[in-house]
């Protein structure tokens, strides 16, 4: 069958013309990851795991937009859920397009990247395939736990095709140099297998990063941080010396980040209408 050129452009123009964020957020343990989740301006669905239990009471602290928090360590009834039945939870609820369309849900979160790898880690069919592909060698797995993460991704992705939903998912970030008034100088996304930070931050359109920053009043403040500089290295698998460094710098597709200042509020709803308008520019308030 012949191809179409112009059906397929027809389709890629939507991807090229999206200014959802789809944005993945690193910082430290208690800098503002969790409630920065409640800001996006319209009804969010907030999906997290046990391990990230205090994100409820931060993400609602601080939300200003309609949040429906979604546990992914325990069932309906409050009963706590296995590795493979939280995985299951999560696609099951990303994949459920027509129940998400209808409660009116405009963006989705996920807390976090780090307990979804911890997760899918203890899953038997991670475990299994490693056994199978690897010969139960787990130093190396890091491309099992990817192709794992992958449906996570993919349904988000989706969903954001489909009915025109934001999200963002958080990610630990481990600092190793911060300067004198807190910007974060180096650091890595705290994800365990190897290659996983690479596999999958970089398949984030929208990366950002946040942490306190000490104000004119002496104060530490969350702020996101658009000079924050993240990075991690790749080596050979038997000689494990580094083939290659990725910088995970800040960025909004399709945004020219030239202009945006150094610190920005904690504020997805403005980082959206930076994405329409493709640039900073002031908002009053």
């Amino acid at each position: 069958m012949a191809i179409n050129l112009k059906a397929a452009a027809k389709v890629a123009d939507a991807d090229i013309k999206n200014t959802k964020l789809g944005a993945v957020i690193l910082g430290t343990p208690s800098a503002g990851k969790s409630g920065i989740l409640g800001t996006f301006g319209c009804k969010t669905l907030y999906a997290y795991f046990g391990g990230e239990s205090h994100g409820p009471v931060s993400t609602f602290t601080h939300a200003t937009s309609e949040v429906i928090p979604y546990p992914l360590s325990l069932d309906d009834e409050g009963k706590a859920l296995n590795a493979d039945q939280s995985y299951k939870r999560l696609l099951d609820l990303l994949r459920d397009k027509d129940t998400l369309k209808a409660e009116g849900i405009g963006a989705v979160a996920i807390d976090g990247l780090t307990e979804l790898e911890n997760a899918i880690l203890e899953t038997a069919s991670w475990k299994q395939r490693v056994e199978v592909e690897k010969n139960g060698v787990t130093a190396y797995s890091g491309d099992v736990t990817v192709s794992m993460f992958r449906p996570v991704l993919d349904a988000l992705r989706s969903l954001q095709r489909d009915i025109g939903i934001h999200y963002a998912v958080t990610c630990i970030l481990d600092v190793r140099k911060y300067d004198d008034t807190g910007t974060i100088l180096d650091s890595m996304p705290k994800l365990k297998g190897y290659d996983v930070a690479t596999g999958i931050i970089l398949q984030f359109p929208d990366r950002l990063m946040i942490g306190p920053i000490i104000n004119d009043e002496g104060v530490a403040v969350p702020r996101l941080q658009m000079t924050a500089k993240a990075h991690r290295n790749t080596a050979d698998q038997k000689t494990k010396v580094i083939k290659k460094t990725y910088n995970f710098r800040v960025q909004l597709a399709g945004c020219d980040m030239a202009t945006f200042p150094e610190t920005l509020r904690p504020d997805l709803s403005r980082m959206i209408k930076y994405k329409e308008a493709k640039k900073y520019f002031k908002i009053e308030g």
